[in-house]
């Protein structure tokens, strides 16, 4: 007789689990290693001779050193940087404060369709 606490899953289902990890980590992946190309890069390349020189390039501005290996400094990179974390972090407590609104109503008040929305 088998035991009410354990459950067996087939392999399909590991491997779809193996599938959406790929699939979550590979485009991180990707951005990682192209990070390290040379401009004059095949985006298919596999083997590459990596160079932290794109780092240098976009963060001259505020390292405590000036990088000799860099030709160009790109000064607005943190001003970017800061105006993308400050728009993320306002409309990420706007959706929290909104989403938390709404699924209270949801909670506490009956209405037609309210399965549907919650879904």
């Amino acid at each position: 007789m088998a035991n009410a606490g354990t459950s067996k899953q087939s392999p399909a289902f590991y491997v779809l689990i193996v599938c959406m990890i790929i699939m979550a980590i590979d485009p991180i992946t990707l951005m990682l290693a192209t990070s390290f190309k040379t401009t004059d890069f095949n985006v298919l390349a596999v083997f590459f001779s990596p160079t932290i020189k794109n780092y240098g390039t976009v963060l001259c501005d505020v390292l405590w050193y000036e990088p000799a290996s860099v030709d160009f400094c790109d000064p607005t990179f943190s001003r970017t940087q800061g105006n993308s974390t400050f728009i993320g972090l306002i409309s990420t407590a706007i959706a929290l404060i909104v989403s938390c609104m709404a699924a209270y109503a949801l909670i506490r008040f009956r209405f037609m369709g309210r399965g549907t929305v919650s879904m």
